[in-house]
């Protein structure tokens, strides 16, 4: 699965919000979400979408999982294309 279909995908499992960052972490993307028009600081509490990368499988990253911390310690930024982000379904 390219970035492109997995933000697509990502951004239909919570039409509602924009994603607002997207990380890699070991075989893992993960994407965080925000209300359209705030911004990243006024969004804690929003869902973190953990996806695979291989083939798309994904759950949510809850702050109790024993991988939070990992992923918020050593993920990477992925390097997508200028005005990629805040992407949503009408993007």
């Amino acid at each position: 699965m390219d970035i492109q279909e997995a933000l697509r995908k990502a951004a239909e499992m919570q039409s509602h919000l924009q994603i607002i960052s997207v990380v890699e972490y070991g075989p893992y993307w993960i994407f965080s979400y925000c209300e359209p028009g705030l911004t990243p600081e006024e969004c804690p509490g929003m869902p973190m979408l953990k996806m695979r990368r291989t083939d798309g499988f994904s759950t949510y990253l809850h702050v109790q999982d024993k991988d939070f911390l990992d992923i918020v310690k050593h993920a990477t930024k992925v390097d997508l294309p200028e005005h990629t982000l805040p992407y949503s379904p009408t993007s």
